[in-house]
């Protein structure tokens, strides 16, 4: 990286991830969740940021923060042969820098505090077919951060969406 003084950046950000994950299986439902926490995680293609720590004004030399995230969900499904019921909710949140942010922050959606998804379905099953409607509910709270950038709520956005999908299997 170069800064606007032509500096060449050869700093290094660290970051970490723990992500666990569940499975049960029994004859009327099965289980599956996940959750994970971390730092920087857009090579997970999961929110994450770093930003400006601290900047040397004579050099240009910086040093970087990630933002930490916590992500979960969790997919209820039924077993049956016919007909399947499910439901799937998953939850991230943003809990910021462990340091002051004096400068510019990288990432995606760095103002978002959290956002949440709840998806109920219902799959009927019809020789080689399958017949799907699934109703998506999606919210997100975006807002202004403080300067370690953990975001104050202050603008809530919801979006609904209606799905009927048609599978052959051959």
């Amino acid at each position: 990286m170069v800064t606007d003084s032509m500096y060449k950046e050869f700093e290094k950000i660290h970051s970490h991830s723990f992500l666990a994950f569940l499975k049960i299986e029994s004859k009327p439902l099965v289980v599956k969740a996940q959750a994970s926490y971390g730092q920087n995680l857009n090579d997970h293609l999961m929110l994450g940021s770093y930003g400006i720590a601290l900047e040397n004004a004579a050099t240009g030399k910086r040093t970087y923060a990630s933002l930490s995230y916590f992500n979960t969900w969790i997919n209820l499904t039924t077993t049956g042969k016919r007909v399947q019921y499910s439901i799937f909710a998953g939850l991230v949140k943003g809990y910021g820098a462990s340091q002051k942010i004096l400068g510019t922050v990288y990432g995606r959606d760095p103002d978002l505090d959290y956002t949440y998804r709840i998806a109920p379905m219902i799959t009927r099953f019809i020789g080689k077919m399958k017949v799907a409607w699934e109703l998506e509910i999606t919210s997100a709270a975006y807002g202004l951060p403080d300067e370690y950038y953990r975001v104050e709520p202050s603008n809530m956005v919801t979006n609904m969406r209606n799905t009927l999908s048609l599978h052959y299997d051959f």
